[in-house]
């Protein structure tokens, strides 16, 4: 686990120059050593991250006659046509470890991009797209990556381009089509009351009968057989809140109601369009979040096609309030909410992730 403290321990530096120099120059300069840092962390990886021995087994297997036909776990359902192609162009030039380097790259590149493009604290939204992600991406991850690329045709109402985009990703992941009727949600204007309205309903008052007809609606929407096992299962078991869960999810509810008041209320050029979609992205992943639990699966993941949304509005936010007398308040909260992030990220699938094992690490690598 040390490996992991130390890289994006490496980030706070960043964070605080971002905050207090306006050096556009250097602050690419940072975050293109970040990009080199965590491509070849991520990339150079073996046996590290989460479905770790299914995409090696994919990208092993596949090969231009079966692109289209290729069968995900045996069955019926084959894996999207286009992360399969990538596979296997890669596999012509190289090995597995090639594979992670270039889509990594691509992830943190446009990261990169984005960060640099549209936000005025470029550091701070890269640090959070890496914390509001996961440490290894995967399939989805990558989806979502392309579903980032929405973002100019968003900003300038450019439906076609929008459209293009969200097929591409759909070609990744299936489940990323549900993202195309977000084109005109995005741009609604929600009252700060709607805001904590729905996602209060989310929460707390939609029912398990509502909860089960919106899942298995879902289910039958999205053609892929593992999401509707999982979604049988998951309709065949009891809802059982424990202490636990009920005091994370209050904290849960907590964190988010205040972020919505706070980006609400925060003195942000109410017609910044890039602003407004960033903060329904944020309200539609929460409120996604509530209703579909991670334990779908691929459905779980939904809620991830809108991770973008708070890194690039605390962008927003952490650059109003760093010229106010707020400013090391400000400053300290965002450091606080990247080691919660840190955190959360190491509570998920401990296993696959520690110890870290790289190409270079003896064999064989056994967990």
């Amino acid at each position: 686990m040390l490996i992991y403290i130390i890289l994006y321990s490496m980030l706070l530096p960043g964070i605080l120059y971002d905050a207090v120099r306006k050096s556009l120059s250097a602050k690419k300069a940072v975050l293109g050593f970040y990009v080199l840092l965590f491509t070849l962390f991520r990339g150079l990886r073996w046996n590290t991250g989460t479905d770790w021995s299914q995409y090696l087994w994919h990208f092993q297997y596949l090969n231009i006659d079966n692109v289209f036909s290729y069968s995900r776990y045996g069955g019926d359902e084959t894996l999207e046509p286009l992360y399969a192609l990538i596979n296997v162009l890669v596999g012509f030039v190289g090995n597995y470890s090639l594979f992670l380097l270039v889509t990594n790259l691509f992830v943190l590149y446009t990261y990169y991009w984005f960060s640099i493009k549209y936000t005025p604290k470029p550091v701070v939204t890269f640090a959070l797209l890496l914390l509001c992600a996961s440490f290894f991406p995967v399939r989805m991850e990558l989806a979502v990556t392309v579903l980032m690329w929405t973002i100019p045709s968003l900003v300038h109402k450019d439906f076609k381009s929008f459209l293009f985009v969200t097929f591409l990703a759909f070609f990744i992941h299936k489940a990323t089509i549900v993202y195309l009727p977000f084109y005109w949600l995005l741009h609604c204007r929600f009252g700060l009351f709607l805001q904590i309205g729905l996602y209060t309903v989310c929460t707390f008052m939609i029912n398990e009968a509502l909860i089960s007809k919106i899942i298995l609606l879902l289910s039958l929407l999205i053609p892929i057989s593992s999401v509707q096992v999982a979604a049988q299962n998951y309709l065949h078991s009891n809802f059982d809140y424990g202490l636990e869960s009920v005091v994370s999810g209050s904290m849960s509810y907590v964190m988010a109601v205040s972020f919505l008041v706070l980006m609400h209320y925060s003195p942000i050029q109410k017609e910044n369009i890039l602003y407004r979609v960033s903060v329904n992205a944020y309200l539609f992943m929460s409120c996604i979040s509530q209703v579909i639990p991670e334990s779908l699966g691929d459905l779980g993941r939904v809620g991830g096609c809108f991770i973008w949304g708070l890194p690039i509005a605390f962008s927003f936010i952490t650059e109003c309030y760093l010229k106010t007398r707020f400013k090391y308040i400000t400053f300290m909260l965002l450091v606080l909410y990247c080691v919660y992030k840190f955190i959360r990220l190491c509570s998920l699938f401990p296993a696959a992730l520690f110890p870290y094992y790289s190409i270079f690490d003896s064999p064989p690598y056994v967990r």
